[in-house]
């Protein structure tokens, strides 16, 4: 063997065993997960269905430095709006020693709500002109005992496009007020919104008949997480 052969495969041999070391030194002390920061989604945000989101977010390790980094949407990439709910948003990352790191955001996804029935109000016929508190809420409404309520409303995206396939449901809770305090007993009645596609309206005609005067809170379920009450009274 030549003097220059003999002489190369020194080189080489060195710069194999000091990458090793270099290597092994590093994964040895670089114990620190990577960091990640992410901007949007916030934790807790909500936003409306179909509504243009960009995601925001970073890692970054000052040790060995990044290997991977994903996320449910990549930075600068449109965050996931395309149906309604409790969504997560979740970026997990790798460096080169190894290290692996986790990070979350929750945010929520819901319908945009209108309301359609007489002044805004979720009854077709609502109390018109005057406030009327009783406990700790407005009434919205006061029928006799018998008659029938209707409730009614629209549920659109973004872009104000009528949702035909959602499942908005409506609860009953009998409300008792003594010396200011408020006491609730939930009732056995889930009523069902149906969709009318000529007016792209929820209805829901709820026939009183079976109940007794006094105070009731109508709890409206979106189906997106989100609910609504409607305080009224029956005579």
């Amino acid at each position: 063997m030549s003097k220059r052969i003999r002489l190369i495969a020194a080189l080489v041999l060195t710069f194999a065993l000091t990458a090793g070391i270099t290597s092994s030194v590093m994964s040895q002390a670089d114990t620190a997960p990577p960091v990640i920061e992410i901007t949007t989604p916030e934790d807790g945000a909500e936003y409306i269905l179909n509504e243009a989101v960009v995601a925001s977010w970073s890692a970054r390790d000052a040790g060995s430095g990044i290997l991977s980094a994903t996320g449910s949407a990549p930075d600068g990439g449109r965050v996931d709006t395309a149906s309604v709910g409790d969504k997560v948003f979740l970026v997990t990352a790798m460096d080169l020693a190894g290290n692996r790191a986790e990070a979350s955001n929750r945010y929520r996804v819901r319908y945009k709500v209108q309301p359609t029935g007489a002044e805004g109000s979720f009854l077709e016929s609502p109390l018109v002109g005057e406030e009327i508190q009783v406990g700790l809420f407005n009434l919205e409404g006061i029928y006799n005992v018998g008659e029938t309520v209707r409730l009614r409303f629209q549920l659109t995206d973004i872009d104000d496009i009528s949702v035909p396939d959602a499942h908005p449901s409506m609860s009953i809770v009998e409300v008792a007020i003594t010396d200011g305090e408020e006491s609730y007993t939930a009732l056995p009645y889930v009523g069902v919104f149906q969709y009318d596609a000529d007016t792209n309206e929820y209805i829901l005609d709820l026939d009183t008949s079976g109940l007794s005067a006094g105070i009731y809170d109508l709890w409206i379920a979106f189906g997106d997480g989100e609910l609504e009450r409607v305080r009224i009274q029956l005579e």
